[in-house]
């Protein structure tokens, strides 16, 4: 059926945002309120950004892993901890959430404003 109203073009074209369960992003003291509980919850802190962008600064106790190594399956992510995902401002963190929720994980979320608004938070 052809389309005869701009609203249907746009729904038409239209990309649904994902819908993430409850609790699944969190702001900066979400993330910390997690982070101080670290050790207690065998908590994966995983930073998804490129090397430079790890380089110019990250969170104690994060572990750098590339966003295209999680997407691609080159590497799995642990199922049995929980899991702290963070990006430079949270689209790429979104991205592999979002992936790691359709492939079956229930404990992974990712940080809102991602290293951006952690370290915005952090400054003296």
């Amino acid at each position: 059926e052809p389309v005869t109203h701009l609203e249907a073009v746009e729904f038409a074209c239209a990309v649904p945002e994902p819908v993430r369960p409850e609790g699944s992003e969190i702001d900066v003291a979400g993330f910390d309120a997690f982070l101080a509980r670290a050790d207690e919850l065998s908590l994966d802190v995983v930073d998804v950004r490129e090397p430079g962008e790890w380089e110019l600064g990250h969170i104690d106790g994060a572990r750098r892993v590339r966003k295209d190594e999680i997407l691609s399956g080159r590497v799995e992510l642990p199922r049995d901890r929980p899991i702290l995902l963070h990006c430079a401002a949270g689209a790429c963190s979104g991205q592999v959430l979002d992936h790691l929720l359709a492939d079956g994980y229930t404990d992974v979320r990712h940080l809102l404003g991602g290293y951006t608004a952690w370290a915005s938070a952090h400054r003296p």
